[in-house]
């Protein structure tokens, strides 16, 4: 479709628009306006001067709004493409920061680097470190392979309805120790096969002022999630090795357990919850037996129990 036709169709839905065309289209000389009617559209009028007067996006933000109820009420539809799920994220983050609740560095403080510390905000399987700029994601690997650190152009800085992802959302999870934060710059590599070359992937970027702090504490919860998952499918291992027709099915929900138990701080019931809810029809019959084991609950309290991450 080509931007003309994009920009006929926005034009066609703006409720300013509407108004004009319902009024354009009235004839003066027939008598179609009477008393009644003109009341009615000098009341739709002022009701759209206010609205916009007190929201000078609101059409913007009307879009959002409606996006984020098509897609938002079931996180796991199958719409809810990466994309669409960072947009909704960072939008989340910018509007939180607007009420208060989360230290989003403005445009000035961009070049201040005595800006508060932002915050990292749970999301997801990690975390989310938003900035004016860039927004980081940070999670561990499902599969406890070591950290995923995707990063992202926000709308604010594309100058469009949504970010545009940086990193490859696909890449391999990098190794906790090839992740390094100096100052305002976070690197992040990984080898490309170990014992064949010296040959690194990955990137640098520098932070927004600020962030440095969130992603420290992402990547601190994020460690802390491997640490968990590491001790738990150790502790299953002999009876994964057993499992037919994969331990996927098993290491799965057990993962969704150990971030809801390690990072949300569920209780005991309430992390079972979510294995139950997560475990699918391919997982053998007694793996709820062997996730309720007390020792691997003592592995699991064992690494909550570190000193807290602050949020």
């Amino acid at each position: 479709m080509s931007d003309h036709s994009k920009d006929a169709i926005k034009q066609e839905r703006d409720p300013f628009m509407v108004l004009l065309r319902r009024v354009a289209g009235l004839n003066r000389d027939a008598g179609e306006i009477g008393a009644g009617m003109l009341a009615q559209l000098v009341d739709e009028a002022r009701r759209l001067l206010a609205v916009s007067a007190s929201a000078p996006d609101i059409r913007k933000q009307d879009e959002r709004v409606a996006f984020e109820r098509e897609y938002q009420a079931d996180w796991n539809d199958p719409r809810m493409d990466t994309e669409r799920k960072h947009f909704c994220l960072g939008w989340h983050a910018r509007q939180s920061a607007a009420t208060g609740e989360a230290a989003v560095p403005s445009d000035d403080d961009l070049s201040d680097h005595t800006a508060p510390a932002v915050h990292a905000q749970r999301a997801h399987d990690g975390f989310l470190i938003p900035g004016h700029h860039l927004d980081l994601q940070i999670s561990a690997d499902t599969g406890g392979n070591g950290i995923c650190v995707d990063v992202s152009l926000t709308p604010a800085a594309t100058q469009l309805d949504r970010g545009v992802w940086l990193t490859d959302t696909n890449a391999d999870a990098y190794p906790p120790d090839g992740i390094t934060v100096d100052g305002d710059r976070l690197t992040c590599s990984r080898p490309y096969r170990v014992g064949v070359t010296d040959f690194r992937q990955g990137f640098s970027v520098t932070l927004e002022p600020g962030q440095a702090h969130g992603v420290r504490q992402a990547l601190a919860g994020a460690q802390r999630v491997l640490d968990a998952y590491a001790g738990a499918v150790g502790h299953l291992q002999p009876w994964l090795n057993t499992v037919q027709p994969s331990a996927w099915y098993v290491t799965q929900p057990l993962f969704q357990l150990i971030v809801a138990y390690v990072l949300d701080a569920a209780t005991h019931d309430q992390a079972l919850a979510v294995f139950d809810r997560a475990v699918s029809s391919g997982a053998p019959s007694d793996a709820r037996l062997r996730i309720a084991d007390p020792a691997l609950w003592a592995l699991l309290k064992k690494a909550r129990d570190v000193a807290p991450i602050r949020l």
